[in-house]
């Protein structure tokens, strides 16, 4: 194995190995999957100035805070890029704050801030949108799209993008996450669980 990466013989792609701390797992990652997650980005990009981030084998060490599992789950949600997959993967039992907590922490920030049609939701850092060209426009959604803008909802909620001392927008967040709770049929009992806890 190389110091830094090993070489795909079939597509010459550089990939990353990473090995976890607490269960002596590891991944491989191409840089297009490693430019989604900005914290392994800069433990690659600062290897020279910190040799131990590296073990003999060339593999970077991710510390125990990084749990396997869930750094799976993250990447199956970055790779298809479908949030909804970060709650609907996860099992009931698990603590879904503390991969919501691992999706900051590795600076995850592919899934946008939703915004609703004819919804009042006051950011906490207000969009500039002066460009005519940069217009909302609104689509009816499938069911898989419906349930990504869901769990991008429910990312944003728990980043605190939303301005929680304006009550209409209070009131709205309110009417949305019950939506959410109220159909199960639509969004999974999984979901619904995760949605509640957050």
């Amino acid at each position: 194995m190389m110091k830094t990466a090993d070489i795909s013989q079939a597509n010459k792609e550089v990939m990353y190995a990473f090995r976890f701390d607490n269960s002596n797992k590891y991944v491989y990652l191409n840089q297009q999957q490693l430019d989604h997650l900005p914290y392994l980005s800069t433990v690659v990009n600062s290897t020279n100035k910190f040799l131990s981030a590296q073990n003999e084998n060339g593999e970077y060490l991710l510390n125990s805070s990084i749990d396997y599992k869930w750094f799976m789950i993250i990447l199956d949600s970055i790779s298809s890029k479908t949030a909804y997959d970060l709650f609907n993967k996860l099992e009931e039992h698990e603590n879904v704050l503390d991969i919501l907590e691992l999706f900051d922490y590795l600076g995850v920030s592919l899934f946008s801030i939703p915004l609703f049609k004819d919804e009042y939701l006051m950011l906490s850092t207000p969009i500039n949108n002066d460009n005519k060209d940069r217009l909302i426009q609104y689509d009816r959604v499938n069911l898989s799209e419906m349930r990504n803008k869901a769990a991008e909802f429910i990312i944003a909620l728990n980043k605190n993008e939303y301005n929680l001392d304006d009550i209409r927008t209070v009131n709205n967040i309110f009417s949305l996450v019950l939506l959410i709770l109220s159909t199960p049929t639509a969004f999974s009992s999984r979901f619904c669980h995760h949605t509640l806890k957050v």
